[in-house]
């Protein structure tokens, strides 16, 4: 009678073993804590994705750059340290210009043009990233833009010899151009640059400044739109091409939900944000129509410089999105 018992027990703990045994369990990096609405898409992308297999994948989400930093997450997705990854496009652009086109200042201004250029960019993008080993699954869009600083901001003049926490090429040529000093910084860094003096402003999102505090070292927020700049969530394309069809569909279904869902609440947390910030204490402005002008011609100038250089490939992506 003990023998069947344990016999018994044995059984009852093999089977019990054995979905967690047939489990594939991965690891994804990314950037943004916990109250950013980026994180919280991934998540909703993690669930989708983990329901829609019948727990056959986990993921496991390392978020806030506690695993890799944020210009490290393509390199550990190429090279498969991790399965699943958030690329901040922009920190790439010194590996091609098309990282640049998307930061342009009022190029792509609202959501409706940010994913007809992101329609006419991904084709390239694909192609670029695939000789990297990387698949993109889905583009997830920053909202409006704006500059925080100690003092008011009514027209380009105001920003002349401010030391400047930028995120991107085409935001530094922006700064550049604007009279500025800028200085590239992950934003993790920007509260202690702030308190050394390392930079004095800074161009960035909305949610960017919640997630640092921008209240404890600026006072105001000038929103001024100008662009919807854009990651990407990605998987190591030889672990994509282990899987099922089946389940590479669910995946890729689950991406596709993200994306119109990111973009969603990225609007919404524009404004959202915009209202914590005053609540925090900031004064929240809208840019005045002669800094939007200013900010304006600055693009135009952008956009034709990037055009005069730009290969025929590059130059067929912009085009593509112009005709559109």
């Amino acid at each position: 009678m003990k023998k069947l018992s344990l016999l018994s027990a044995v059984v009852a703990a093999t089977v019990v073993a054995l979905p967690a045994a047939s489990q594939t369990v991965w690891n994804m990096a990314s950037d943004y804590p916990d109250s950013s609405y980026m994180t919280r898409n991934i998540k909703q992308f993690i669930q989708d994705f983990e329901a829609g297999t019948n727990g056959r994948y986990a993921v496991k989400l390392h978020n806030n750059q506690s695993l890799f930093k944020i210009t490290e997450v393509q390199r550990a997705v190429a090279t498969g340290q991790v399965e699943l990854g958030e690329i901040h496009a922009a920190s790439h652009a010194n590996e091609d210009p098309m990282y640049v086109l998307d930061g342009v200042p009022f190029l792509a201004d609202d959501y409706d043009k940010a994913k007809r250029l992101w329609h006419a960019q991904r084709p390239y993008f694909e192609k670029l990233l695939a000789k990297k080993n990387i698949r993109i699954l889905y583009a997830a869009f920053w909202p409006l833009q704006g500059f925080f600083t100690k003092e008011p901001v009514a027209q380009m003049a105001d920003l002349k010899g401010l030391k400047m926490r930028i995120y991107s090429d085409a935001t530094r040529q922006m700064a550049t151009r604007l009279g500025a000093q800028p200085i590239m910084l992950p934003f993790s860094d920007i509260p202690q640059a702030f308190g050394t003096g390392l930079i004095n402003s800074l161009f960035t999102s909305p949610q960017t400044g919640i997630d640092i505090q921008a209240w404890d070292f600026s006072k105001h927020f000038n929103a001024v739109g100008a662009m919807r700049t854009k990651n990407f969530v990605a998987i190591n394309e030889k672990v994509f091409q282990a899987m099922s069809p089946a389940d590479q569909k669910i995946l890729l279904d689950a991406a596709a939900k993200a994306e119109e869902r990111g973009i969603k609440l990225s609007d919404e947390s524009g404004r959202e944000q915009m209202k914590t910030l005053a609540e925090k204490g900031m004064k929240v402005t809208q840019a005045s129509p002669q800094f939007l002008k200013e900010l304006q011609d600055i693009g135009k100038a952008m956009i034709k410089e990037w055009s005069d250089a730009a290969s025929p490939e590059h130059r067929a992506a912009l085009e593509a999105y112009q005709k559109q």
